[in-house]
């Protein structure tokens, strides 16, 4: 019974260690020859990233809308769009 169990956790983590060490292994070699590592994210990490890009997007919108309507200015408000 004992063996079996053990059996069964080593091979549920031998495939997870195998690619960790392969990862690892690979950015200690990039490291050497100045090649980019592989950057591993955590779901968090991959979140606030999207975030920070929709906040981003959102400012690049409202600037390109800004300059804009200062392109199409001639003295009314023809042409201009709402911020």
């Amino acid at each position: 019974m004992l063996s079996d169990i053990t059996i069964l956790i080593l091979a549920v983590l031998t495939p997870i260690l195998s690619v960790f060490c392969f990862i690892k292994g690979y950015n200690i070699g990039a490291r050497e020859t100045n090649k980019p590592e592989i950057k591993l994210e955590t779901p968090m990490q991959k979140i606030e990233r999207a975030k920070e890009n929709k906040k981003a997007e959102e400012k690049r919108s409202r600037l390109n809308t800004l300059l804009e309507n200062i392109e199409n200015y001639d003295g009314s408000s023809k042409g201009q769009k709402e911020l």
